[in-house]
């Protein structure tokens, strides 16, 4: 088996993940048009998208009362 160089391993690492992302965008209509459709079929509302969902946006930090000036 013929070893590989740094060089080599980090070149096929970059072509295998711009391969990834082609395949990502590639598939990103059909699997959108597939959640559109259950969206649909199953009547889930806004709301509960939402929940299901990570939180996005950070929010302020809370005033710490308990700090003494």
């Amino acid at each position: 088996m013929a070893e590989k160089t740094l060089e080599q391993i980090d070149e096929e690492m970059e072509r295998l993940a711009a391969e990834r992302q082609q395949v990502l965008d590639e598939t990103r209509k059909e699997v959108v048009e597939d959640v559109k459709q259950k969206i649909r079929k199953y009547k889930i509302t806004k709301t509960e998208l939402r929940s299901a969902l990570p939180v996005m946006r950070r929010t302020k930090p809370k005033k710490d009362s308990t700090k003494k000036s």
